[in-house]
């Protein structure tokens, strides 16, 4: 069941950590508008191919940019956005957060994200320029919509995300990349140590 304005702000009274901080002119019928924090992460170009089994490859390619004095956007750029807002989701609620409309007919695309029951953080969305032109991002932006839905039934306690060995995103407050862990299967391992072997001539 989403929740709907009377809801949210009843919990976030009962608990402060759901949105935080809390404003009310950012409330809607039904979600609530999240926006960009006060710096974006840019993906720089790796000098060899990127292996998805290779933490190494991926860790380090996040370049900071400070963007109190506004940020250009150019087309087909992509960048990751922490948000201003952290939240606290209980055990029997789900989040998600989608892109708003006028950003969209914009040509700036939000990737849609989703939280599992028990998540907390700050999140970092994507976020691309799909337009021909330089767009200006600035702190404050409301570039998504959170929505919160109620589970029909409580979750087990051992597939809570707070739980899981791979949660690597839990109480995220400074900015994570991604982060792959054992996410790949043993077959995908051996066809990217083959294709490694292929690029590097062993084979």
């Amino acid at each position: 069941m989403v929740l709907s304005d009377v809801e949210i702000r009843h919990l976030v009274k009962e608990n402060e950590k759901l949105i935080s901080p809390f404003d009310e002119s950012k409330l809607s019928a039904a979600s609530y508008d999240v926006s960009i924090g006060s710096a974006v992460y840019e993906i720089a170009a790796a000098p060899n191919i990127i292996m998805l089994n290779d933490q190494s490859s991926i860790d380090g390619r996040y370049i900071k940019t400070d963007i109190s004095e506004g940020f250009i956007l150019k087309p087909g750029q992509y960048v990751l956005c922490p948000l201003a807002e952290h939240i606290s989701l209980p055990d029997n609620m789900i989040a998600r957060v989608m892109p708003r409309t006028r950003y969209t007919r914009m040509g700036l695309l939000l990737a849609p994200q989703y939280c599992n029951p028990s998540y907390s953080g700050t999140l970092s969305l994507g976020l691309s320029n799909a337009s021909p032109n330089n767009v200006v991002l600035v702190p404050g932006l409301s570039i998504g919509q959170l929505i919160f839905e109620r589970l029909e039934q409580q979750p087990s306690e051992a597939k809570l995300y707070r739980n899981q060995p791979d949660s690597f995103y839990q109480d995220e407050s400074d900015f994570i990349g991604a982060k792959f862990g054992s996410e790949l299967s043993d077959e995908a391992d051996k066809v990217y140590k083959a294709m490694l072997d292929r690029l590097s001539g062993k084979n």
